[in-house]
């Protein structure tokens, strides 16, 4: 934890008013977004200076991706005539989680730091910040605001379990790896798939176009140009909130001036330039149509994602088996 007084003199005023806004009970302090820019540029050293005090490893999306039967009984060569059990789930589990927390895969074990604003009166807040490695890209800062202390900001990022704080909160123990492990997928009903050659947002008879989005869901060519560009600028104004997203990750957001009333953003891995791309691929797939479900939609135009600069096989996304 650095203290604030590291700021260069034109935001010593603005750390001030961020604080008083911050006591009088306001969420998000006018101003708090250049100090969060220049701490990514020329303040980088110092909101990385508490590095390695708390980690928080991805528990809920490693959850996701990797802990199923399936996964288990390949990855441990366990016969299909030989039920999976809870030994093997934990055997596996915990294998995954330790190659995590090894730091080889720096998107699954993200960094957080708690930034100490001070103002001229003695007052202070902490800025907290957790920061994630994409792939081969450079660092990601998800900003999470201001708390009245370090604790609190960190309790609030371990909320739920979906983010394991460490060693803030302690070993995992067996019983949550065996709370967070998938249930079998049950049959559900048929679903029609029809193929269509033509313009992605000239489909008005659907209720939702899935859109690929990198992690800041910024404005991008092919697809998605054509999808913001139709929507209009409150789109991508609307998607801030969602930034950063995860790989495999997927959120509903309305279609403003499209013919259609949602938009699904997805994002997928880089097919050269990330690990296990034709597994986020899947995940990607499988979360765009979990929250088109949860917000009760009925029909999407899914284009070929990952296909463009993603670098993808076309025969990899026609047929993403396990969806």
């Amino acid at each position: 934890m650095t203290a604030g007084s590291n700021l260069p003199p034109d935001l010593l005023p603005v750390a001030d008013a961020v604080l008083r806004d911050f006591s009088a009970g306001l969420e998000e302090p006018e101003g708090l977004s250049r100090i969060c820019e220049w701490l990514e540029i020329d303040g980088w050293d110092f909101l990385i200076a508490d590095l390695g005090e708390q980690n928080a490893l991805k528990l809920g999306y490693i959850a996701q991706l990797e802990f199923s039967d399936d996964e288990a009984r390949y990855n441990l060569d366990i016969p299909k005539e030989v039920e999976v059990q809870d030994a093997d789930r934990l055997n596996w589990a915990r294998q995954r989680i330790d190659y995590a927390q090894s730091g080889d895969d720096t998107y699954l074990l993200a960094s957080l730091h708690a930034y100490q604003l001070i103002g001229s009166d003695g007052s202070n807040a902490f800025l907290g910040c957790l920061i994630e490695v994409h792939g081969q890209g450079e660092p990601v800062c998800e900003w999470w605001g201001l708390w009245r202390t370090a604790e609190e900001f960190y309790d609030a990022v371990g909320d739920g379990g979906y983010n394991w704080v460490t060693p803030q909160m302690g070993e995992i123990s067996d019983q949550v790896i065996l709370s967070m492990w998938q249930k079998p997928k049950r049959r559900r009903k048929k679903v029609r798939v029809e193929v269509v050659v033509g313009h992605i947002v000239r489909q008005p008879d659907l209720d939702t176009l899935v859109n690929l989005v990198n992690a800041n869901l910024r404005f991008g060519s092919g697809v998605a140009g054509a999808i913001h560009t139709a929507a209009g600028a409150e789109l991508e104004q609307y998607c801030r909130r969602y930034s950063p997203i995860a790989l495999g990750e997927a959120v509903v957001t309305p279609g403003f001036q499209l013919p259609n009333p949602y938009v699904i953003h997805a994002r997928a891995a880089s097919y050269i330039n990330d690990d296990y791309p034709e597994k986020y691929l899947d995940l990607a797939i499988t979360q765009a149509l979990r929250v088109a479900n949860d917000a009760g939609i009925k029909s999407m135009a899914m284009p070929a994602i990952g296909t463009g600069v993603f670098k993808f096989p076309p025969e990899l996304v026609s047929c993403p088996a396990d969806t």
